[in-house]
């Protein structure tokens, strides 16, 4: 009836609904599925509430926030990740305490720091997925990650090449050189890290039909693929030679029982790296489990290289309260190497002896007697008791 009167071109013309920005959601189904939720409340469906709250989700991007207004997850997340990380920094108090040290004797104080700081580098990793995903927040992920690892195990790979059971230049050149060891690997971190600038993360919007759209990190160039993929590759390495050492100095007194609590922890971080790679390739269609797996997976880790390298001595200090702890520990220690003097030299004797081998043994036996050589002088670092 007004347009009798006013001419109605225009707005017959107008475009009622708004066009999505997203650029994975086409025009027509985004304007489908707006008019699907308006049929649906004009017949009693659903109320104008629910319709308004689905026309909304259809392009709106949620993430985890500590407000509460979509979940409480975020502010749950927040408060555990205070928590764990106040405590993991409080507890070196205990490196002063006159009735626990002695169980942190295996490595000077600051190096205990630098472990423990690891643990909580790797925990603050969960921030990179809390707000707004950003291309910065994939890349912190990494490097987060990876310097948090670098600080909570380099110390100890540090200790394990020094108590080499023999001497050589590499233990040598370690023990004179703490330092610069710990920086090669901090240096490696940063570089890989830059690295990853030169092709960055893309941030993808996953669209989600009937349910809440969320943002998540992409790999989307081969470049990118390929450092992180050597990031993998170092901390493997890293792995692999503590497994190494760990074998060799297995039955050694001075660190029996931290090696006995140190290859518990370096078996989770390998089950770590590969339920990382593997939820990589989940699809998950829900922003706030894509977040709580993650999350969980990095207080996990945390928690668990802190229990198993720093927290258990903390314990056992408290449980035994015994100041003369240290002294005892001393008076033990000489009085074991006293009593396997003999026998280690005796040993050492007869492995001088045994490697004596005829001048005219034939080459293939010689090969053959190299590698059980080898075999036996592992095996004797094995179960060898003093570094």
């Amino acid at each position: 009836e007004v347009c009798k009167d006013i001419d109605c071109k225009l707005i017959k013309s107008l475009q009622p609904i708004g066009r999505s920005s997203s650029k994975k959601l086409d025009y027509i189904s985004y304007s489908e599925q707006i008019r699907n939720y308006f049929h649906d409340y004009i017949n009693g469906n659903i109320s104008a509430l629910e319709a308004l709250e689905k026309m909304k989700d259809i392009t709106k991007i949620y993430y985890i926030t500590i407000k509460s207004h979509d979940s409480y997850v975020g502010l749950i997340n927040e408060i555990i990740i205070l928590t764990i990380s106040c405590t993991m920094g409080l507890s070196l108090i205990f490196l002063y305490i006159d009735r626990v040290n002695s169980y942190f004797s295996i490595l000077p104080i600051e190096s205990w720091f630098i472990s423990v700081i690891g643990t909580i580098i790797i925990i603050f990793t969960s921030y990179s997925e809390v707000g707004e995903i950003t291309v910065w927040k994939c890349h912190s992920k990494l490097i987060l990650l990876s310097i948090g690892f670098t600080f909570n195990l380099i110390p100890l790979l540090y200790k394990l090449i020094i108590n080499f059971p023999e001497e050589n230049k590499i233990s040598n050149w370690v023990k004179k050189n703490p330092i610069i060891f710990f920086l090669i690997f901090v240096i490696v971190d940063i570089i890989q890290f830059s690295l990853s600038f030169i092709k960055p993360y893309i941030t993808e919007d996953k669209i989600i039909s009937d349910n809440k759209n969320f943002c998540i990190c992409k790999v989307d160039h081969l470049l990118t693929g390929i450092i992180v993929g050597s990031i993998l590759f170092v901390k493997i390495l890293i792995i692999l030679t503590f497994l190494f050492l760990i074998f060799i100095e297995w039955n050694i007194q001075e660190s029996r029982y931290d090696l006995r609590f140190l290859i518990a922890a370096i078996y989770i971080d390998m089950l770590f790296i590969i339920l990382l790679i593997v939820i990589h390739y989940i699809d998950i269609n829900d922003y706030i489990i894509y977040f709580v797996i993650r999350d969980f997976l990095y207080i996990f880790i945390a928690i668990s290289n802190y229990s198993l390298i720093y927290g258990y001595k903390v314990i056992l200090g408290i449980l035994h309260n015994n100041e003369n702890k240290k002294s005892s520990f001393i008076e033990k220690v000489n009085k074991n190497f006293i009593n396997t003097f003999n026998s280690t030299t005796e040993k050492e004797m007869c492995s001088k002896v045994s490697t004596l081998s005829p001048s005219t043994e034939e080459k293939s036996n010689d090969t053959i007697f190299n590698k059980q050589n080898l075999q036996t002088k592992l095996i004797n670092y094995h179960y060898r008791q003093y570094s």
